[in-house]
């Protein structure tokens, strides 16, 4: 099911997948058994699991029928990665950190160690699940961060962008950069 432009949305407590955009038609639904506000979805490498951020700082994996696999508190921007691991930012520190969690056996690894300013956002995974896009941010008053790429294991974090260009962070949570994760 993955490739391609897919547009997942919610409403009455169904997650809508429509293949290239909000045009097209219905191609699959999950049950979520919550409505409304529900954002970010990410779906499964095998078409099985939607993961999604409830409002505001709650990321669920459920299956098609709604039944919650996992539930991640403090957590938001699930990305998933082709070989289902998800990744996700949380702020469990004071400082927003990516995360990946490999949700069949429950097991997180913190991937980013930042200490200072607003932190890491919008993990976003290469096609290959090698590396890892994401938002930086000194400021959490200001929508905009730099670009920052590591390798799938935290390693290598470096900023793509210099300093003086910015990164609006809506590129990243409204869709899959394909572009820019492409050429890592």
């Amino acid at each position: 099911m993955r490739g391609g432009r897919w547009c997942l949305f919610d409403t009455n407590y169904t997650v809508f997948i429509v293949p290239n955009g909000f045009s097209g038609e219905v191609r699959d639904t999950f049950a979520t058994n919550r409505s409304g506000g529900a954002r970010k979805f990410d779906l499964s490498p095998d078409g099985e699991n939607v993961a999604y951020q409830f409002p505001y700082w709650v990321i669920y994996v459920t299956d098609r029928q709604g039944e919650v696999i996992t539930e991640v508190s403090g957590a938001i921007h699930p990305s998933w990665s082709r070989d289902g691991l998800l990744a996700f930012a949380a702020d469990w520190t004071g400082i927003y950190n990516i995360y990946s969690m490999d949700v069949e056996r429950s097991m997180i690894v913190q991937l980013t160690h930042e200490t200072q300013g607003f932190g890491n956002v919008f993990p976003a995974w290469s096609p290959d699940g090698r590396h890892i896009l994401y938002s930086h941010h000194y400021d959490a008053t200001s929508p905009y961060g730099y670009l920052y790429a590591m390798n799938a294991d935290g390693s290598d974090q470096h900023s793509l962008t210099d300093p003086v260009t910015r990164v609006f962070w809506a590129c990243i949570l409204t869709s899959r950069p394909e572009s820019l994760v492409a050429a890592l």
